[in-house]
């Protein structure tokens, strides 16, 4: 007979399926990233500069990118010759243009340790997008 007396304390830890103490691990995470981040002072995506806020730019770079931020409905097609034949959609609505600024940005954020980025680009895009004028 198989001895499940650790399986139990084990599954003791757990209340509705869920770890009873992910508190504790989601705070050892966050401590483990300020040590870093003290350790290892985090720099800007854009131009290096070295600064110890939890961000991934610099202010100037945020300002900067901020500032680029346009949302824009294309309709030309000419915008897109890749596009050709039937349509199934009228427009298509960007939150900014791509540009140089934000490629890096963009790109990094879709690696694991990046969630701050982009939930700050997130944001501005939502901000964008709700203060949109596109034109009818």
């Amino acid at each position: 007979m198989k001895d499940t007396s650790r399986l139990n304390g084990i599954q003791g830890a757990f209340r509705n399926g869920k770890p009873l103490f992910s508190w504790a691990r989601r705070a050892a995470e966050a401590g483990l990233r300020d040590a870093l981040d003290f350790a290892f002072p985090r720099s800007c995506l854009l131009c290096g500069e070295g600064f110890g806020e939890g961000r991934w730019l610099c202010p100037a770079c945020w300002l900067r990118v901020r500032e680029s931020a346009e949302a824009s409905l294309h309709r030309d097609p000419g915008d897109f010759p890749y596009l050709t034949g039937e349509r199934y959609f009228d427009g298509l609505a960007a939150c900014w243009e791509f540009n140089p600024d934000l490629a890096p940005c963009i790109h990094r954020m879709k690696y694991p340790g990046m969630e701050r980025l982009a939930g700050q680009l997130r944001g501005l895009a939502e901000e964008t997008i709700f203060t949109a004028r596109i034109p009818g």
